[in-house]
């Protein structure tokens, strides 16, 4: 027998070597099936489905907690094999796909678990689904059907398809006792609203905006141009896009803005924006286009008619033609400056324009079982009415809930803002109504022919100064400049954990900390060019800059509780502990003559006349406990109190109570209404009763104010500023109000009926005059009596009421009247009004 020695080594030397190979392979994989990395396990394995024994590419596998909390996910491959890292091998990995029953397997010490999905049979079967719409003013949500209070929500539904370009122009008209006035025609002016009329004098009347839960407030410094930022700070608040908008409900009894105590005083507009929903995601743009105009007004003469209409006023009194020989109206070629008073301008078309809005917006939505998200972001731009007028806005907005196991949610919100708004420096339109029609726009030379150069009247004219020193209304629009601009950023982060199984006791703890950051810098800047005035006039190149800045800082503790009680008994109670704080400043400069029209800023070389700097911080606390009960679901009784805390009082009245009480019986539902049943779906009487309030708009006015003042024997000088107002009461408002609910045929015609009576004590008052002799100027607040008002309101709406070939018809309509009676005012406040 031949042995080859030699081939035998190297065939023992191949199989030595496939040995190890496949000894260190097998080795391998064991490691990756279970390998032990600081107390990290590693599984694998193959998914297949058990029609056909293919693998499943895409399943979702996650490792779950015994709460439920996903705490590592990952998916199958094309092959269907996984691998996953795992935190603890008594968790379970979950195992879902789309058409395949879910599967779960507790790991163990298994480092491979192969799982066959087994698909779902279809089956249909009739399904009766009966929901119930929910409603909450801001703390829990109870039926719709168990509301005691007065209050109105319409739902975005209700304007699909009709050009609303803000939240104002969505509520136009829809909302019974609800008062809204467009500002003026600048853009992002805004609107002034009021619920119920006003039950204030000077105070804030504006309801409160809350969105989502938080109150959107501004402090602004008085010292910052505080009547135009307001303007525009409120309109920024209803600069929410109405894409972003689900529904808005508005608050109008004390009952049921108790809840919100003082803020709350002027009503209040809640609004509930979208949110993601669970599916694929959808991308969604949105452009709208929209045009305005100026309405015509009054009907002006022309130049020839003006100077015609002007002599003969001059002649008439004294009958004396020398009188009447003004050398502007004569038309006179000899004049020098015939040729600039011998046109026939119409100022007002001069000055107007058709005034278009820009509006895009893009949205992104979309979620799985556990987290949702929705993002929105805008471009809007819009041109005034009148020239010169021009405002773009940026927006975006960013929503994500995330359920962190079946009893932890977390919900992240952030909105930004940033405003750019160039603004008329006067009111161009009053110029126009009242410049002379036969004064040119531009300076004409000796042929009548336009200059590049603005005609102003000059100083030496014999006319009357209010027409002379009148500014060239065309040239303050081009080449004044009064901007404004705005940076708002809000970011809100919410936890919300379920303390014992919601499936036994409803027991929630909420917690949000809401962040406002809203940062202003006016820029203006008047040239010599608009007007007649001469180089070293203190209004010549005038320049101003203004900047404030605000945060503030809210964060509301809150606990709700639904006890499980019998059928027949429903009750939820309520707790909340609110905190605000904040602070704002500002910082200004005005500078005159300074060198050229082309240098706008207030910083360039110039006579400074004012520079300026404020500083203050606020606080406020607040507790709120609520009560909700209903018996049978027909007898309802609801109960709010709240202790608001601020830091606008002195020690005596730094605190004010809020409560509110109401109730509903729904006598429809009674057993002796049986009978009309076919027809009859609603029919409730609702009386309620509560107080709300009011602060004045400043801080620090329970201290004594000093300031600097001069010098004194070469000595800086400090005087006071303000009186001490250590008595000054919150403003409350005691209101009852009875409603009607009627509905017919399951809700299809629905009226809604109150009747309502406003108390107002302690109003406050602001910048009542005082004499000289006293070493001040005025009393910044006090409370100075008492107003009543008195009103009714009917509101109709209906659901699909007329279906014909798929076409849906619905009307709406809305009847309102109240009266303000002032039932008591101070002596010394009639004497310097009458």
């Amino acid at each position: 027998m031949y042995y080859d020695l030699n081939k035998s080594t190297m065939n023992m030397k191949h199989k030595i070597f496939w040995i190890i190979f496949l000894a260190g392979s097998l080795w391998s994989f064991s490691l990756i099936g279970q390998v032990i990395l600081g107390g990290e396990t590693v599984v694998q394995g193959t998914i297949t489905a058990s029609e056909n024994g293919e693998p499943l590419p895409g399943v979702n596998i996650v490792e779950v907690d015994n709460t439920n909390r996903i705490v590592n996910a990952t998916i199958s491959d094309l092959n269907g094999q996984y691998v996953i890292k795992i935190k603890n091998k008594e968790h379970i990995l979950r195992y879902s796909y789309i058409g395949y029953e879910s599967q779960q397997v507790v790991i163990h010490n298994r480092p491979v678990i192969n799982v066959v999905m087994v698909e779902k049979t279809m089956g249909l079967e009739e399904v009766v689904v009966t929901a119930e719409r929910k409603y909450s003013e801001g703390s829990f949500s109870i039926p719709e059907r168990e509301i005691s209070t007065a209050v109105q929500t319409i739902n975005t539904i209700a304007f699909e398809g009709v050009q609303v370009t803000s939240i104002d122009d969505a509520l136009q008209g829809r909302i019974a006792g609800l008062d809204i006035v467009a500002n003026s025609g600048d853009p992002g002016s805004g609107a002034t609203m009021r619920v119920r009329g006003t039950t204030t004098i000077n105070a804030n009347a504006e309801p409160l905006i809350v969105v989502n839960g938080v109150p959107y407030e501004v402090e602004i410094d008085p010292t910052f141009d505080f009547a135009n930022a307001n303007q525009e700070q409120y309109a920024n608040m209803l600069s929410i896009n109405p894409d972003d908008i689900e529904e808005i409900t508005v608050l109008k009894d004390a009952a049921s803005t108790a809840v919100w105590g003082s803020k709350g005083a002027n009503g209040v507009l809640m609004i509930k924006t979208k949110k993601g929903a669970q599916g694929p995601t959808r991308v969604q743009y949105t452009y709208r286009l929209s045009r305005a105009v100026q309405p015509e007004g009054l009907k002006m003469l022309n130049g020839d008619d003006y100077t015609m209409m002007m002599k003969q006023a001059y002649f008439n009194p004294a009958q004396d033609e020398d009188a009447a020989n003004v050398r502007e109206f004569l038309y006179d070629p000899t004049f020098s400056e015939y040729e600039n008073f011998n046109e026939n301008t119409n100022w007002f078309d001069q000055v107007n324009q058709v005034g278009m809005k820009h509006d895009h917006y893009v949205t992104i939505s979309g979620g799985g079982s556990r987290a949702k998200f929705r993002i929105a972001g805008g471009f809007f731009n819009q041109d005034g009415t009148v020239i010169g007028q021009e405002m773009s806005r940026i927006s975006s907005r960013a929503y994500l809930d995330y359920w962190v196991s079946d009893r932890i949610q977390f919900i992240s919100e952030l909105s930004f803002t940033y405003t750019d708004n160039d603004r008329n420096y006067e009111n161009l339109l009053g110029i126009a109504y009242r410049k002379m029609p036969n004064v040119t726009v531009y300076q004409q030379d000796l042929q009548g022919n336009n200059t590049d150069l603005y005609y102003n009247i000059s100083r030496s004219s014999g006319l009357h100064s209010s027409q002379r020193d009148l500014k060239n209304p065309v040239a303050l629009a081009y080449l004044a400049k009064n901007n404004l601009k705005n940076f708002r950023i809000l970011p809100t982060f919410r936890l919300q954990y379920y303390l014992l199984d919601p499936a036994k006791q409803n027991l929630r703890y909420n917690v949000y900390v809401s962040f406002d950051v809203n940062n202003n810098k006016i820029s203006k800047f008047l040239p010599r060019e608009v007007s007649n005035v001469p180089w070293n006039d203190p209004s010549a190149n005038y320049a101003e800059s203004a900047d404030s800045e605000s945060m503030t800082v809210m964060a509301d503790n809150n606990i709700t509780w639904e006890p499980r009680l019998s059928s027949n008994h429903n009750a939820i109670l309520y707790g909340s502990f609110q905190l605000r704080t904040g602070y704002n400043s500002s910082q200004g400069i005005a500078t005159t003559n300074i060198p050229s029209n082309q240098i706008t800023d207030a910083t360039a070389p110039g006579y400074i006349r004012n520079i300026s700097t404020s500083r203050s911080s606020y606080r406020s606390n607040a507790l709120l406990l609520r009560g909700h009960y209903s018996y049978r679901g027909r007898y309802i009784l609801s109960a709010t109190f709240r202790r608001d805390g601020s830091t606008k009082f002195g020690e005596e009245n730094k605190y004010g109570n809020f409560p509110g009480i109401s109730a509903k019986w729904i006598i429809s539902d009674e057993p002796f209404m049986d009978w009309s049943n076919n027809w009859l779906s609603m029919l409730a009487f609702r009386p309620s009763w509560g107080i709300s309030g009011n602060q004045p708009g400043e801080e620090y006015l329970h201290f004594s104010r000093y300031q600097p003042y001069g010098s004194y024997i070469g000595l800086t000088a400090t005087r006071p500023t303000s009186i001490q107002l250590s008595n000054l009461k919150w403003e409350t408002t005691t209101s009852i109000n009875y409603g009607l609910d009627l509905g017919l045929f399951d809700d299809r015609f629905v009226f809604d009926i109150n009747f309502y009576k406003k108390r107002t004590e302690d109003l406050l008052f602001s910048g009542l005059r005082l004499a000289q002799s006293s070493g001040y100027s005025s009393i910044p607040w006090q409370n100075i009596g008492v107003m009543d008002n008195n009103g009714w309101e009917v509101n109709f709406a209906s659901f699909n009421a007329v279906k014909v070939k798929g076409v849906v018809f619905d009307f709406n309509f809305n009847l309102t009247n109240y009266i303000n009676t002032i039932v008591e005012l101070r002596d010394d406040v009639l004497s310097v009004y009458n």
